[in-house]
């Protein structure tokens, strides 16, 4: 059975770094809180010990995060104990999902376009029409042949009145 936690609830922790160095069962601190995605339970990685995290849930949402993989326990070793899944502080958890945003890449940098068109580079202004060729065609994808609408409607004087584009493009088709 799970503690239960104060009437605060349980932190979550979205402060995490992706740069903070893995450290393993060994060489653990017993003043800091850790956490682990490895299922062999040797590599852990710290909590950051100045946190502003302030998302507090219910034990029973702390429950549901952990056992959908959506968040990680948080381990507090103990000074000459050996951290083990007892040693779980039931007051904290680490979201998994809420990381970092993914940088968005180009497939098209400000670079590949000046050595194409300023160095006059080959290579670069093949890949540049080669991702043209690519993005028109999933375009192509999206457009469907014109079929009659049997519930069309008119106006008074006879006109149809046309219904709306789905995927608007502008005269602008450079991607």
């Amino acid at each position: 059975m799970k503690k239960r936690t104060k009437e605060k609830g349980v932190l979550v922790h979205t402060c995490h770094d992706r740069k903070t160095e893995i450290r393993y069962i060994d060489k653990l601190e017993p003043t800091r809180k850790y956490y682990t995605d490895d299922p062999k339970f040797v590599s852990f990685k710290p909590i950051p010990e100045k946190c502003d995290c302030k998302r507090y849930v219910t034990d029973d949402k702390r429950d549901e995060f952990v056992m959908k993989g959506v968040a990680l326990l948080v381990y507090a070793p103990k000074a000459g104990c050996s951290l083990n899944e007892d040693r779980v502080d039931w007051s904290q958890v680490v979201m998994v999902v809420n990381r970092v945003q993914t940088p968005r890449v180009d497939l098209i940098t400000k670079a590949d376009m000046e050595r194409a068109y300023v160095d006059r580079r080959p290579e670069y202004i093949k890949h540049i029409e080669d991702v043209h060729a690519m993005i028109m065609e999933e375009r192509a994808k999206l457009i469907v042949p014109f079929r009659d609408d049997p519930d069309v409607m008119y106006d008074k004087n006879g006109v149809m009145l046309a219904g709306r584009i789905l995927f608007p493009f502008g005269p602008d088709q450079r991607t």
